[in-house]
């Protein structure tokens, strides 16, 4: 059986079993390899290992390498912000946004705001780095970010805020196995 499923279409079989695929090689040296496989035959937070070995011409196997252990992560990270509340303010001594963020999988890569000076977020209103006029989002990387308590908390120091203006906030999550 070389399509991955040990025969049974669909499914992986019992844990433990072993399955040896044919892969599509590639130019290079090494030969590098690829093999495809269909979502739906892997299961999110499962653990998984790779081995490999390869079969020259004549028919001789090389010995196995690995094995490579995963975990397969199809989930997304959550996030929220502390401070200020919604509705809530910044003061000019103390400009800063408090958040949490939490990925219980693969655990997060990166947290990036996008800050408009519009309470919609319209066009044209949104932080570019240095003034509030781009037509759609820039994402831009939190000030701080710590991942030593639980959950992750992470700060925001946004720039050229004017009094008495209510801004739009946005948060973009990204967790190590990149599901954004």
């Amino acid at each position: 059986d070389d399509d991955g499923d040990g025969g049974n279409a669909g499914a992986w079989g019992s844990a433990g079993v072993q399955y040896w695929v044919r892969v599509t090689t590639q130019a290079g040296t090494p030969t590098p390899w690829k093999y495809d496989f269909p979502d739906a035959q892997w299961t999110h937070i499962s653990s998984y290992t790779v081995r490999a070995r390869a079969t020259d011409v004549p028919g001789t196997q090389s010995s196995v390498v690995g094995p490579v252990g995963f975990t397969f992560d199809t989930g997304y990270s959550t996030s929220g912000v502390v401070s200020p509340t919604n509705g809530g303010y910044i003061t000019v001594s103390n400009p800063q946004i408090i958040g949490t963020a939490q990925d219980v999988v693969s655990g997060m890569q990166t947290i990036e705001i996008a800050i408009s000076s519009s309470a919609a977020g319209d066009a044209g209103s949104w932080w570019t780095g240095s003034a509030y006029t781009s037509a759609a989002e820039v994402w831009v990387t939190t000030t701080t970010y710590d991942f030593t308590v639980e959950p992750d908390s992470w700060t925001f120091i946004p720039s050229g805020l004017e009094n008495g203006k209510t801004y739009f906030l946005k948060r973009r999550l990204t967790d190590a196995a990149l599901n954004a």
